[in-house]
């Protein structure tokens, strides 16, 4: 629901990385940074419930997505997030526009064209996958996650294939969309100076341990 707060204490060790997050995500977008391999996109998945860490404990408002005591786990699918990660994960088969209606809860096709043209894909709804550029793809997968009306927005590292004038217009997007919605979101990128002054938080990862930048 609008206004609601993500609440997140995880612990898991995967290979080297031994990931630790204990914070809580206010709507409003928290940039989330730090050095390839430290965690971040361990950390989305572990939320999205992708993956089953050894210790969670994550709920959204009052809904717990998982508790310590009984480690039983909301599927993903019920979550009701938005996430674009960094590999695509548009179907091959399908356009734009239905990569966008997909499992949506969307009510209609002019909102959808709305979320494309904000992101300047608007002339590519009947496009495939495959005839996209790297950052049109980008660009499509923000959009799908937009048309989610989600709960809570993850994209990790969702200006990574954008010039900075496309960044600008997406960051742009991006904020507009979350304080509209009053819901938490999580951002990942190595180039936060495009939020600079939208995030109401900033966290930095090391080597699987996640803390405040603010100290």
């Amino acid at each position: 629901m609008p206004g609601d707060t993500l609440t997140v204490r995880v612990r898991h060790q995967r290979g080297r990385l031994a990931l630790e997050a204990s914070f809580k995500a206010p709507p409003g977008i928290t940039l989330i940074t730090g050095p390839s391999a430290s965690g971040k996109t361990t950390l989305f998945h572990v939320i999205s419930g992708l993956i089953s860490p050894d210790v969670e404990d994550i709920s959204l408002g009052d809904q717990r997505w998982s508790r310590l005591a009984t480690q039983r786990s909301v599927p993903t699918h019920i979550r009701n997030i938005g996430f674009a990660f960094q590999h695509s994960t548009l179907f091959p088969h399908r356009t734009v526009l239905q990569n966008c209606l997909a499992g949506q809860r969307i009510e209609s096709v002019a909102e959808i064209e709305k979320h494309l043209q904000a992101l300047k894909i608007g002339h590519l709804t009947q496009a495939y996958p495959a005839s996209l550029s790297g950052g049109e793809a980008a660009r499509a997968e923000i959009a799908r996650a937009l048309c989610r009306k989600p709960s809570l927005l993850i994209l990790d590292e969702p200006f990574a294939a954008l010039d900075a004038d496309l960044a600008e217009v997406v960051a742009r997007t991006i904020v507009e969309f979350v304080k509209e919605r009053q819901i938490p979101a999580l951002i990942s990128t190595h180039t936060p100076a495009v939020l600079t002054g939208a995030a109401v938080q900033h966290l930095m990862s090391s080597e699987g341990q996640f803390s405040s930048a603010e100290g």
